[in-house]
């Protein structure tokens, strides 16, 4: 089982090393090298002109639009911002805004060129981010006007820039701007997924605990958040609706996802209260997936709920990672666990620490005047989640490491407390071990008792190393005839057992004549030993009561009466011989 552990362990991390590789790969040659032209941030004059019930703002701007302080939380605002349009030297001229939950009309000396939203009838018609805007050969000169008009709370928390350049460049320079996002949502897609699936074989064969399973789904459904967020799939307008439900799901599943965690990780009696918790985050998830389903409209308010709700699940949590680190972890430090679990433990700190800051992001670019982009290039989240992956990964492989070290120790361990280390077989101890619990492993069994007739005279007659080839080599004949047995053991001595599951007399009386035979083959090819072994059986169904030990004894008993008779012969026979001296 060590070398299995380690062979894995191995494996996983190889390719581990294969997936960054390529990544690499895809970074240098793809989205490093395939931008033609230039691309540029319009950051020249701005017209700013804000319009609703109760505000009228009109303003120039020259610095850049992402810095321009703006709030708007009212459906019937239009945010008009216009700028003039430069000839540059590129084919395919074209814009790239990004701006979600708004309807948005593009103009060019007050012709429509673009529109989007305008008769959006619920929230999924309104969740792509990224447009991408065709201009016309003409266009320097000439005026550009984007209309902006939020639809939702929180829709515009900044002026996000506008980039100005050829079409594919554009989307390009997108793509390398989520270029990390698209790995790392990605990568935890693909580690959740790949080790749900394995999740079952690695419990049972590598007896680790069911909290893979669990870390499985953590990791497959942080992936799917984390890219969802970003839109890296927002090239494909289609997409975007499922993009935004999968995002919310996702979001509203992460509170149980952290209770949960602490439920599989703290110790069973601290456990209680944060199963409760993990309810009531449970009921939070199926309320907020009726109303995301029956009323998509309610989404961003549900997103709010869910910033107040990890705000209040914050004490809890990290008073639990102060018990898991500080008070767990030390009773961990006798045990192989220790790296394994403070790998983990500290990764999930980081990712909860990461957490909060996105809250606190969201929650100061909602409902302050400080200017931010809530769908930059990346997020704390994003950052967090990595991490979080990345120490699960390290942390398997550390438990696989100490998994092999520690089966190694009870290999090492098992062979000196249940193995004879001349013949190889189990000793005595193992062998009374395994009797006493033969009745419990089969309905019947026979017991084979054996014992070596000329160690004695051997060790006297040629010495101890003569007597030990004996042993050994009498030790492999038995392992040859019996290869099926359940077990074979050196008693002591020159005795030894055989236990077989075959209860038929022929089966035993063909075994011991092919024993036989091969050891007075023995007995020629190494003519200074004589290979000879008296035998008795008994079988458990001769017992009244079945006793194991009693079978054992009687076996014993039916050895002695053969090797009585053996030791008559050979006292007649070396009488005979002396007769003949004389």
């Amino acid at each position: 089982m060590g070398r299995k552990l380690a062979k894995w362990g191995t494996i996983s991390i190889f390719l581990l090393l294969i997936i960054s590789f390529c990544y690499i790969l895809a970074d240098c040659f793809f989205f490093q090298g395939s931008i033609q032209y230039t691309y540029e941030t319009l950051e020249g004059e701005w017209n700013i002109d804000i319009q609703s019930a109760d505000t009228d703002i009109t303003d120039t701007v020259t610095t850049p639009l992402s810095s321009y302080a703006i709030k708007v939380n009212s459906k019937d605002t239009i945010i008009e911002l216009s700028t003039t349009l430069t000839q540059q030297s590129f084919p395919g001229p074209a814009i790239h805004l990004s701006y979600e939950l708004c309807s948005l009309e593009v103009l060019l000396d007050g012709e429509l060129i673009y529109s989007y939203g305008e008769n959006a009838e619920n929230i999924y018609d309104l969740c792509k981010l990224n447009h991408f805007i065709s201009l016309p050969k003409d266009y320097a000169g000439k005026t550009l006007t984007i209309r902006i008009s939020p639809k939702y709370i929180g829709a515009v928390t900044s002026l996000t820039p506008v980039y100005f350049g050829n079409y594919s460049d554009l989307m390009i320079h997108w793509m390398r701007s989520q270029s990390f996002t698209l790995f790392i949502g990605g990568f935890m897609i693909l580690f959740g997924t790949i080790l749900l699936l394995l999740s079952p074989a690695i419990i049972v064969f590598f007896h680790a605990r069911k909290r893979v399973l669990f870390n499985a789904l953590f990791s497959l459904i942080l992936g799917i958040y984390v890219s969802c967020y970003q839109q890296i799939f927002g090239l494909f307008e289609q997409m975007t609706p499922i993009c935004l439900f999968l995002e919310s799901v996702s979001s509203y599943l992460l509170p149980f996802l952290v209770a949960s965690h602490i439920c599989f990780t703290i110790q069973k009696k601290r456990r209680r209260s944060y199963i409760i918790l993990s309810t009531i985050e449970l009921l939070f998830f199926a309320v907020t997936l009726f109303f995301a389903i029956r009323m998509p409209d309610t989404i961003p308010y549900l997103h709010l709920a869910l910033c107040a709700l990890c705000i209040l699940q914050a004490p809890p949590v990290l008073y639990s990672i102060y018990i898991m680190l500080f008070v767990d972890g030390s009773k961990e430090k006798t045990t192989n666990n220790l790296p394994y679990y403070y790998t983990a433990s500290y990764g999930f700190l980081l990712f909860i620490i990461t957490v909060l800051f996105e809250v606190i992001r969201v929650i100061l670019y909602t409902f302050t005047s400080i200017p931010g982009n809530l769908h930059g290039k990346a997020t704390f989240l994003t950052f967090g989640s990595s991490i979080m992956v990345m120490s699960m990964i390290a942390s398997y492989f550390l438990y696989i490491v100490g998994n092999h070290m520690l089966s190694e120790k009870l290999a090492a361990l098992h062979t000196l407390a249940f193995i004879d280390p001349l013949t190889g077989l189990s000793n005595r101890a193992y062998a009374d071990s395994i009797l006493r619990n033969l009745n419990s492993t089969f309905e019947d069994y026979g017991i084979i008792s054996l014992d070596l007739d000329f160690l004695k005279s051997s060790n006297d007659t040629y010495g101890h190393l003569a007597g030990d080839r004996l042993l050994k080599n009498f030790a492999e004949q038995l392992k040859e005839c019996f290869p099926d047995a359940a077990l074979i053991a050196r008693m002591g001595g020159d005795e030894f057992l055989v236990i077989i599951t075959e209860t038929s007399p022929a089966f035993y009386t063909d075994h011991i004549t092919e024993l036989n035979h091969r050891l007075a083959l023995l007995s020629e090819e190494d003519p200074e030993l004589n290979y000879s072994a008296s035998y008795g059986c008994a079988y458990r169904h001769e017992i009244d009561d079945g006793n194991p030990l009693r079978v054992y004894l009687l076996s014993d008993e039916r050895m002695y009466l053969i090797k009585q008779v053996r030791h008559r012969e050979a006292t007649r026979k070396n009488s005979n011989k002396e007769v003949e001296k004389s």
